[in-house]
Parts: C-alpha cells; structure tokens; sequence
C-alpha cells in the first residue's frame, strides 16, 4: 500500500516540509523517495508503492489540471478501462495514467459523486483551494486504513497512526472503551480505534473539514432494500457469472505475476479457477498456496472438519495447467514469534495470531515467486457463497407458509435438525427479551458482554466500561440472532473485521492483497437478488454451485470430507511456546493498564494448567487459541501503546 498523510493548520501558522520529514520518518523508509506539497497553511506527503506499470508515473501529491485540487492517495482502481473512457482521456497512453491522477480526474469531473463511478480499493485525501476544504474518503469496504486526529490549532491525517504519532501534540493513549469491545469482539461502532484521539474514516464514507466543522457522511454504501428482480434463473446465472468473472479479471494487473490463496472452500477455490482460465488465455501462469498442517500430522481436529486442506486444493489445482500449487506449512512455530513487530506494524493488535504464521509464510513465499499480487476470498461467505438461509424467516414474515414449509423439510431431508430450522425461520420474530428469558431459563450461556466466553477480559473492567449496556445496543448482531432481513445483517457482518488493517501487515512483505468477492458492483447485485436464488429446493448456495458445478471438484462443491479447519496443528507451535508465554505473562503482569484490563490470573491459570490432549475440544480450543492468545496479543498492544506514550512524555 502507498502512504498518504498530511497537515492542515487551523491557526493560520504557514506549514513547512519539516512537519512532513517527519510524519514521514516514522516510516523507516527513505524520505527522499516521498513526494511532499507545502502551500500556505498546508503540507500533503505521499509514499509511493509500485505494483503496477503505471505506479511509475503516478507522483503524488498530484494536482488537478484546472489548478483547484490537490490529492494524495492510497488507491487501486480496477474500472480503469471504462473510467477513462468516460472521462475522455484515450489519448494518452493508459499505461501512463496512475490510479491517483485517475482518482483527481474524475473527481474534477464529477465532484464527490465521483465515488459513485469510481470502482477500487482506496483511500485519499483532496484538498479544495476554491472553498478550503479538506476531504477524506475510502472505499466500500474499508480495503485501505486513513485515519485522522484533530488538535487545537491543526487537523491531521494518515494512512496509519504511527505517523500521527511523530507529531507531539497527538496523544499516545489507549481508548480503554474500545479496547474492551474489541477484547470480546462487539461489531464496529462509530469512528472511535483503540487510540484516544485517533479517529478512522469509516468504510464507504467521506469526511469534510472546514471551517465550518468536521462532518462524516455516507458516499457508497450497499442499499439492503434495492431490489433486481430478473425473468429466469438462467438471467440470474449468466449476470452474476459476468459480474464475478468481471471482478476477478480487473485483479489481475500487476507488473510481475499473480499468486491467490487456496483453501478447500468455496471462494478462494472459485477465485482461483477463475483467475487460472482468464490468466491462460494470455499465456500467464498462476501459484496458488495452501496452508497445511506439517507432514506426517495425524493430530484431532474438530468434529466433521478436515485438517488437511492439500488434497483438495490439489484436486482443483489438476484441472488447471497453469497453476503452480504450493503447500505452506509453518510446523511447530510459536505464534507468539513476531506477534510484538506485527501489531506495531498495523498499531493494531492481531486478532487471530495462529492464523498469522500461516498468512505471513505464505506472502513471503509468494514475493520470493515473484508475486506482488494476492487473491484472496475474505468477503465471500456474505457474496458469492452466500448460503440462503434468509430466505426462511423472509418467506414467514411474508407469509409464503407453503414456500417455507418445501425448502425446510427439504434441508432436514438433506441433514438440517429441525430445532435450527424452526429457530432461523421463527426466532427474528420473538422479541428480544423473551429470547434471552427462554435462552437464560434452558440453561444456555447469557447473552451479555461475557457472551464470548473465553474473552481475555477482566470482569469487573467489563463492568467500569458498561459492556452490558454495549451489547445491548449492538442488539441481534452481536448475538447471532437471526434476523427477518438477511440482507442487514450480512452488511453488518461486512463491516465487523478491520480488514484494512490485514492488508496494511500484508503489504510489509511487499505484497497487496486483493478481494474480488468485494467488489462493490458484484456485492450489490448478490445482495439484490432474491433469497431464492441462494437456497432452493434445501440446497443452499445454489447459484454459485451452478455457476462452477463443472468446474469444481466435487471434494469442494459437496465439502466431502467435511469444512476445512486451517493450522490445525496450531497447538503444537502453542505447546513450543510455553516458556515464552510465561515471560509475556510475567511483563505483563507489570504493566499497570495490562493488570487493569486482562483477567491475568486466568489466563495464567491455563498457562499452568496445561492440557495434555483433547486440543480438538471446543472448550480447550477456545481457552487456549482463542483466550490466551487473544489476550496475549492484546497485551502486546497495549505494552506497544504505553510505552509510546512514556517514550513520548
């Protein structure tokens, strides 16, 4: 990813390149290859990062050609082709066009309705000289990080909060109320991070600054009540394989060459298939990596899942000739190795830090191939793979008695126990407080701020920071409770994991991540369709088994040989780190906000009473992988963030 920061003053005081020095210094990179823009009471500084042909010729900050905007940006735009020819810029050679000068033209053209014709993973900043605004904006699904702080007398920006902290007057403190959400993994609310101070431009979102205020709003958001309504199944089939073909192939552009993720699910195994063919009718080659367990792993794994990921993936990969497969396996290693360096890197602490090893061992073999460009499949489950079972509770609350009672008698038939069934089709219907009556009274675990719980959370900080009242306003979408509107839902989901973070750690292994099963036109037509068209006759993602019945091997289409589980053997690296979990434990046990925040007695108490078997126990797996970890890599922020903030008084 590029870096895009810069400094606006509110006082009048003219800016100097010196604050971008040394906004940019804190990057470690050499500052005579960042571009920086000081005018008046103005500094933007740009980081570039190539990838592509044209990132050569994209130098930013950039100008616009009337003179009356300034950018700087973080952008990949995949509609390029059909972006300049709408703004009649064929007379150039494309291959001289940056995604940041594409980004400026059509924002010169079409003002901030330009994110509406705009298709991309980006974040940026434009500066209006006319009106002396400043906006902040990012894509859909928040695939690029920009976050801001405002002072008394300076508003300021970046692409990572590392380089708002060069500045001393920004704070360098915990925001102990979003730590404790995100220690038991309540969704996303508001602009707030972990970081007093700091706040984020939120997916889909625009900021305005003026001198009137600061002012967020809403610029691309998917529309949960936008219908398309086509006359066939067949219309339906043929329009979302154009739109995921279509997505998939704007992914591709890169300088070097294209390597993907590859699990035995459903969409890093479509993505795959579908970037193989469209990459050999160019006569380019593709490598696919999938994680495995270390060889000769014969260890348990959860009930009805595979532990091993290879053979299938293998299966796919034998129908492609120009797939290299390679198999990834990071054996016996400790999560805890690199854990500290990764969470400075992101100023985030990672949230599955056994499913990191894996994740960076496949980046670097990638860039060790020669690939600087990833495929990946994080927003599938909510898109192509949706699996229909809205369409249950959506066909109650529109009394189709008759529609309902054909499909879930078919999917007990093929396997549904009836209790989930009646529950997923009649639960959204029952008001909140009778379902946690009937929940609290059958002996199941409360809905409340322990609702996870093997949180790392000391209870009575859950208590100081009201988490109660926290989860009772997030509602159905922290409880899973099914919802009579899917569609609501499955935005909401969208918008739970911090992905911009992940891509931010990735591009450290010079490395950009790309998701074409987020792409904005592609989610919004899977979105708008009728639940129908996912679940039918009891078989549940029915339009993506359709599309690729032919092209998948059946050990993916029909999951044979159950889900895949990745870095089941995860606990051996956790067992080969049992003293270096006692020396974390020990400093944290010495930082104050550590011993205020996370319940180190029990996850000390796990430490020392250590399982000898049964890792595939949901019980143990969620103490040991889930809780401990967790903690541990919250501790890890938090000793990151207080010693900033001691380093900085």
């Amino acid at each position: 990813m590029s870096i895009a920061f810069g400094w606006v003053s509110l006082s009048g005081q003219p800016a100097d390149r010196s604050i971008g020095e040394r906004m940019g210094s804190t990057l470690a990179f050499d500052v005579e290859t960042m571009g920086f823009l000081v005018e008046n009471c103005l500094m933007f500084g740009h980081y570039p990062w190539y990838i592509t042909r044209d990132d050569a010729f994209d130098r930013q900050p950039i100008d616009s050609r009337s003179g009356r905007y300034l950018l700087t940006a973080d952008a990949r735009i995949y509609n390029r082709v059909e972006l300049i020819g709408e703004l009649d810029l064929t007379g150039r050679p494309t291959e001289r066009i940056g995604d940041g000068a594409l980004l400026l033209a059509a924002w010169e053209r079409w003002q901030a309705q330009a994110l509406t014709h705009v298709e991309g993973d980006y974040a940026f900043a434009l500066w209006d000289r006319e009106t002396r605004t400043l906006h902040l904006a990012r894509d859909p699904f928040g695939h690029r990080p920009l976050f801001w702080h405002q002072g008394k007398d300076f508003f300021v920006f970046a692409s990572l909060p590392k380089v708002l902290f060069s500045l001393p007057e920004v704070p360098r403190e915990l925001n102990k109320a979003r730590v404790a959400d995100h220690l038991i993994h309540l969704p996303w609310m508001g602009e707030e991070t972990l970081l007093q101070g700091i706040q984020r431009v939120l997916p889909g979102h625009r900021l305005e600054h003026s001198e009137r205020g600061t002012n967020q709003m809403p610029c691309r958001r998917l529309d949960p009540d936008r219908r398309i309504i086509l006359k066939s199944d067949t219309e339906y089939l043929e329009a979302f394989g154009g739109h995921l073909e279509r997505a998939v192939r704007e992914r591709l552009r890169t300088a070097r060459s294209v390597a993907s993720h590859l699990s035995s699910g459903y969409d890093s195994s479509t993505v795959t298939a579908i970037a193989a063919r469209l990459l050999a009718r160019d006569g380019r080659r593709l490598s696919a990596f999938t994680a495995v367990p270390r060889d000769g792993f014969d260890g348990p794994v959860p009930g009805m899942r595979r532990g091993n990921e290879g053979p299938a993936a293998k299966a796919l990969v034998g129908r492609f000739p120009n797939i290299d497969h390679r198999l990834v396996s990071v054996g016996p290693q400790s999560p805890l190795e690199g854990l500290h360096e990764a969470n400075v890197a992101m100023d985030w602490p990672f949230l599955l830090p056994s499913n990191r090893l894996w994740l960076h061992r496949i980046d670097a073999e990638a860039e060790r191939c020669g690939a600087n460009v990833m495929l990946v499949g994080t927003k599938g489950n909510f898109t192509i793979s949706y699996e229909g079972m809205g369409l249950l509770p959506e066909a109650v609350g529109s009394r189709r008695l008759l529609h309902w009672w054909r499909e879930a008698r078919a999917l007990h038939r093929a396997g549904k126990r009836w209790r989930g069934l009646l529950f997923s089709s009649f639960g959204p219907y029952i008001p909140f407080w009778i379902e946690q009556w009937i929940t609290r009274h059958a002996g199941k675990r409360k809905v409340d701020w322990h609702r996870y719980p093997y949180s790392a959370i000391r209870a009575d900080f859950a208590q100081t920071m009201k988490l109660s009242e926290r989860v009772r306003r997030s509602g159905r979408i922290f409880s899973y409770t099914p919802s009579s509107d899917s569609r609501k839902i499955r935005i909401a989901a969208l918008d739970r994991p911090n992905i911009g973070n992940i891509f931010t750690w990735s591009a450290r292994q010079d490395v950009e991540w790309r998701d074409p099963t987020a792409d904005f036109r592609l989610a919004e037509f899977c979105f708008a369709i009728p639940e129908e068209q996912f679940l039918h006759d009891g078989e549940s993602r029915w339009l993506l088994k359709r599309l690729m019945g032919d092209i998948l091997p059946p050990e993916i289409l029909f999951q044979q040989g159950g889900r895949g589980f990745q870095a089941a053997d995860w606990y051996e690296g956790l067992e080969a780190a049992r003293a270096e979990i006692n020396e974390w434990l020990e400093q944290l046990e010495e930082i104050p906000a550590a011993r205020e925040i996370l319940d180190l007695t029990r996850m000390r108490l796990a430490y020392e009473h250590w399982p000898t078997d049964g890792w595939n126990r949901p019980g143990v797996r969620e103490t040991y992988q889930t809780m401990l970890l967790q903690g541990l890599s919250m501790g890890s922020f938090i000793r990151y963030v207080e010693e900033e903030s001691t380093n900085h008084r």
